[in-house]
């Protein structure tokens, strides 16, 4: 059919003459909408009506709105920093070592093996209890537990508890024997003795480092001088 010519649609009512130039694409649009290829060629001619639709665009008061609520998040922020300051630094866990070594220092002591002071006790030991008469720091450990050992039968150091928090070890614990020979200025008289300790000992570089502590001292010459 030559360009420019027309043709009858059969399925329109009246059979509407359709120009072959309208119909240059090859598609022939029924009148129910339905469009159907002519030619070899089959796409669409883009649909005026299913056009993209315009970008929303957001009111000028809800944009206020918005703003209004940040800056009120910041402010309530603000406030609650100022109101919770910053927590401080944990304490470092203390790693188990702190109380193997302690509890091994206790476990020999009792049983009589001095050399645990030479070992495990620091060369710059601080004792915060002195003795009065005992040389001071490590030295001073040492004679300590040379005289209990000296002078009493059965003589032993037991650990009921331990609490480790940090570079610190607490230690609640019983020094127990049979009294053989002076110790302390007090005569022998075959006493045994059941006494309460508490040591608080810092750990550091693998040796113990620093000591507090608190015995039941009056309960000793107690029990020492029981007739």
């Amino acid at each position: 059919m030559a360009r420019g010519s027309t043709r009858r649609n059969a399925d329109a009512p009246g059979h509407s003459e359709i120009s072959a130039a309208d119909d240059a694409d090859g598609l022939i649009t029924s009148p129910a909408g339905r469009s159907a290829p002519t030619g070899a060629r089959h796409h669409r001619r883009p649909d005026p009506g299913l056009s993209a639709a315009p970008t929303a665009q957001v009111p000028d008061h809800h944009r206020e709105v918005t703003a209004g609520q940040t800056l009120l998040k910041h402010h309530r922020h603000l406030k609650h920093r100022a109101a919770y300051p910053a927590r401080p630094p944990a304490i470092a866990r203390p790693t188990p070592a702190h109380k193997v070594l302690t509890r091994q220092f206790f476990r020999r002591i009792g049983a009589g093996d001095l050399s645990a002071v030479d070992e495990l006790v620091s060369d710059d030991y601080v004792e915060h209890e002195q003795v009065p008469g005992l040389a001071p720091g490590k030295a001073g450990v040492r004679q300590l537990f040379e005289m209990f050992h000296a002078a009493s039968d059965h003589a032993g150091v037991a650990v009921d508890d331990m609490i480790a928090e940090g570079d610190k070890v607490f230690v609640m614990a019983r020094m127990t024997g049979t009294q053989r020979c002076e110790f302390m200025g007090i005569p022998p008289a075959g006493n045994t003795i059941n006494v309460s300790v508490c040591d608080y000992f810092r750990v550091e570089n693998g040796a113990l480092t620093e000591h507090w502590g608190i015995m039941d001292a009056a309960g000793m010459m107690r029990q020492l001088t029981a007739h």
